[in-house]
């Protein structure tokens, strides 16, 4: 992968402090529990089944983990879901999981905190990704220019083509 270079370019996604620390600490943990998990399968010879549904899944955000061994970058795509069609979704991956399309969002210190996935790119143009939390509620938020409908219960959403 290729460091950025000095001069700042605009990240196609825009991400407040508040989802940074958010998604800095779900990435934290992720390695966390991946170093875990590595011990134990050295020392005892375990294999042991490590999905990761972070915050109670987050309302409609899914993180899952592969249960491979350094898969520590969190990437963002769409899924398939409710009654609009789409909805955001994260999976840990290594770094040879990155395809050369995909965008990468690097943090202040140049580490990579989110990939975007190569098909989802062209509909997070301009998107900010917020992070909510009171004593109820925790979830991100995307606030995406490009989506025409959301579905009442706030799940899914759909994009209608340009033409």
């Amino acid at each position: 992968l290729k460091k950025r270079n000095n001069k700042k370019k605009k990240d196609i996604v825009t991400i407040t402090d508040e989802a940074k620390e958010e998604l800095k600490k779900i990435i934290s943990t992720n390695e966390k529990e991946n170093n875990n998990k590595n011990n134990l399968n050295s020392n005892n010879n375990l294999n042991s089944n490590n999905n990761i549904n972070n915050k109670n899944n987050l309302n409609s955000n899914n993180y899952t983990n592969n249960n491979s061994d350094n898969k520590t970058i969190l990437k963002l795509f769409f899924i398939t879901k409710g009654c609009n069609g789409l909805t955001h979704s994260f999976n840990f991956i290594s770094k040879n999981d990155i395809h050369k399309e995909d965008e990468i969002i690097y943090d202040d210190q140049n580490n990579i905190l989110l990939v975007i996935d190569r098909k989802c790119i062209l509909y997070v143009i301009n998107t900010t990704l917020d992070y909510y939390k009171d004593d109820l509620n925790e979830k991100f938020i995307f606030k995406n220019p490009n989506i025409t409908s959301i579905c009442p219960c706030g799940t899914s959403f759909h994009f209608t083509k340009k033409k």
